[in-house]
């Protein structure tokens, strides 16, 4: 058995060989114009212990990627935590899988089959692969951890049938301390409906990631109000202005027309 030390060797250089970016593995920066979420984030947080693979789909500009951001910060000190943002070049099951245990390249992990040997037996859905898929499961339940929580940001950039079908049979053989959290604008061509009858799923939607009225009324204040949007917490998620202004719309009209009848009184006394 390959050792927790030979086994990062190898991938770093397997990481060089592939030419992966290290940024892929960063969690992106944190905005700034940011309203608090604390019921949304304790929310998703409950789902990501209750459930193998938890997805936070909306279309661009709801803020799934500073949700997974918030999550991955703010997890019980306990928790391991892995980022991997995916992009066109992962759209491939060899490409996919050579990412995802690139982003474990830290964890001390012990692997049957050193993991460069496996990244070239991927090929499209089979047997090959579910037994790959294994050794990978079978590496992270090595993890002493009280819960490793991966995020995958930008899932929508993975839509090749091969590619998914060994996601899929990841999460299918995760080990009960580790789950799996994407962001994605559309729904994968995963077994969502299966694992949601399994009870296996965890789901935030885009109407989960709207703004409600106390929200919309914050943000208008720190944008516009007395502080002028100098202080914004850290737990949140970003502002979208499209998002915004179909939230805060009732809170914009009030303060629209104070704004209009305070014009028309200046003119009249003028």
């Amino acid at each position: 058995m390959t050792d927790s030390v030979s086994a990062q060797s190898d991938l770093s250089g397997a990481l060089l060989w592939d030419g992966l970016s290290l940024t892929k593995f960063r969690a992106p920066r944190q905005r700034r114009d940011l309203v608090s979420r604390g019921a949304l984030l304790a929310r998703t947080a409950a789902l990501i212990e209750q459930h193998p693979f938890t997805l936070v789909c909306a279309p661009a500009g709801f803020g799934k990627s500073t949700l997974l951001l918030q999550l991955a910060q703010q997890l019980p000190a306990d928790h391991q935590v892995v980022w991997l943002s995916l992009d066109g070049d992962d759209n491939d099951p060899n490409r996919l899988f050579v990412s995802l245990v690139a982003a474990l390249r830290e964890l001390p992990l012990r692997w049957d089959v050193e993991p460069r040997l496996l990244a070239a037996q991927v090929n499209g859905p089979g047997q090959a692969n579910r037994t790959i898929t294994s050794v990978l499961a079978n590496a992270l339940a090595s993890l002493n951890t009280e819960r490793l929580v991966l995020f995958l940001d930008d899932l929508h950039c993975v839509n090749d049938a091969s590619a998914l079908q060994l996601l899929a049979d990841l999460v299918d053989r995760l080990p009960p301390a580790v789950s799996l959290v994407a962001g994605s604008r559309v729904e994968p061509a995963l077994p969502l409906a299966r694992w949601r009858v399994r009870g296996e799923l965890g789901q935030i939607v885009a109407a989960d990631l709207q703004f409600d009225q106390a929200e919309a009324e914050s943000l208008a204040r720190r944008r516009h109000g007395d502080h002028g949007g100098a202080a914004v917490p850290a737990d949140g998620v970003p502002v979208s202005a499209d998002r915004a202004s179909q939230a805060s719309r009732p809170w914009r009209l009030r303060y629209l027309k104070a704004e209009l009848m305070k014009h028309l009184w200046s003119g009249l006394a003028n």
